[in-house]
């Protein structure tokens, strides 16, 4: 799957959002990019938790 979504949609998305989507396209197999949306997020600020590769499941 490729999705194509702006920086500037990105940079006005809420922390929770961004977070969400990296979570996503991590459980997805997407680490390259969950770790962009982490990057941005760590960019507007955001608190990021560092990944291990692994993804967490909250159930």
């Amino acid at each position: 799957m490729k999705i194509s979504i702006d920086q500037k949609t990105l940079l006005s998305a809420s922390c929770e959002a961004l977070d969400l989507l990296a979570q996503s396209l991590q459980a997805m197999g997407n680490f390259q990019g969950a770790m962009a949306i982490r990057n941005i997020a760590r960019a507007k600020g955001c608190p990021v938790a560092p990944t291990t590769g692994a993804f967490t499941l909250n159930l």
